[in-house]
């Protein structure tokens, strides 16, 4: 495949290929593949490989790449197309994930941009997403959030701890269901980018040099959802976590900027930090699933690690509200966590 890569850029920018250095980049939780290109040592590009056939989602990163550029947000141009490969030539945001700075600021005693500075353009850019027109998105209703608790289900508690699934663990998950039918309901609906995480957000040079530019990637499973939801990727990430005071503020921070946009109603913050741990509990119910699922049926192990980062966000929100206890219950029960989890199982 790289051979034909090579044939189609050689052919696109009518150079030799031997002019064309493609590397091979991390990938992601996809079936997705990523390769750095350099024309003649100067010019960069991205190269993103969907996986064949092609999926809905690369007609849809077409689609909402050119929707989010034209309301201002930094995504990747795309420069060509070629749908017999399942390929796309995009510009290249570089290596500076959130990630890796957020990392690198907390070792070092130097940092162009705080922590504060990165989630405060962070949210800036979170506002102009959900202000797009969600029409033609796929919506989180009551089918989504069953599905996403089957995940949670099959692959963690059946396949990866090995579970049976008993009575008293359907119920549970019966009334987490109808717990999650009412808190998504209860706030705005917007644009949710679905995976708005350190992974997926690039520092990015900008002429305003108290706030970084900010890239976006990974967008191509967007969708209709609650407000809250993107939020919650982004300050209760599975790959970094801060203290539960600088999560509040920072939740605040975003509170007083949506109302301010219109994007929210007035609510106090106990409240709308209600809505943002309880749609938190949900998302990392199906990431453990969907990291179960990596390892199981598709061989990646690298995303076991954060799962007790998953667990902790859980528990600690069991723990603040009182409907959740059946939930805390299962979670802490020695059969399901300390025997099978913490004992090898990751």
């Amino acid at each position: 495949m790289v051979t034909m890569i090579l044939d189609w850029l050689a052919a696109e920018f009518n150079i030799a290929q031997s002019s064309i250095q493609l590397t091979a980049l991390a990938g992601d939780a996809s079936a997705r593949r990523y390769y750095r290109c350099v024309l003649s040592n100067t010019r960069k590009y991205i190269v993103m490989q969907a996986a064949r056939p092609l999926p809905n989602e690369f007609f849809n990163f077409i689609n909402l790449a050119r929707q989010m550029q034209s309301c201002g947000i930094q995504v990747p141009e795309i420069y060509k197309i070629n749908q017999q490969l399942g390929c796309l030539l995009l510009s290249d945001f570089g290596d500076d994930l959130y990630l890796t700075v957020l990392q690198n600021n907390l070792l070092a005693n130097e940092q162009l941009y705080s922590a504060d500075q990165l989630y405060s353009a962070a949210f800036a850019a979170l506002s102009a997403i959900q202000k797009i027109d969600p029409q033609q998105l796929p919506v989180m209703n009551a089918n989504y959030i069953a599905d996403r608790l089957m995940v949670f289900k099959t692959w963690f508690l059946q396949q990866h701890l090995q579970l049976e699934i008993d009575a008293d663990i359907e119920r549970v998950l019966a009334d987490t269901q109808d717990l999650m039918l009412e808190v998504y309901a209860d706030q705005p609906q917007v644009f949710v980018h679905l995976d708005y995480h350190s992974r997926n957000l690039l520092v990015l040079p900008n002429d305003n040099h108290k706030l970084p530019g900010v890239g976006v990637i990974d967008f191509q499973d967007a969708m209709l959802g609650p407000i809250t939801y993107d939020l919650v990727s982004l300050l209760q990430d599975a790959y970094i976590t801060w203290p539960r005071a600088q999560v509040e503020r920072w939740v605040a921070d975003y509170q007083q900027r949506a109302y301010a946009q219109g994007l929210l109603p007035r609510l106090d913050l106990p409240k709308f930090l209600r809505l943002f741990d309880l749609v938190g509990v949900h998302r990392h119910l199906k990431n453990l699933g969907v990291f179960a699922r990596l390892y199981h049926r598709d061989g990646k192990a690298q995303y076991l690690p954060h799962m007790p980062t998953l667990i902790q966000y859980i528990l600690a929100a069991c723990q603040r509200y009182p409907r959740l206890a059946p939930l805390e219950k299962l979670v802490t029960s020695g059969e399901f966590i300390v025997q099978k989890f913490y004992r090898g199982i990751v």
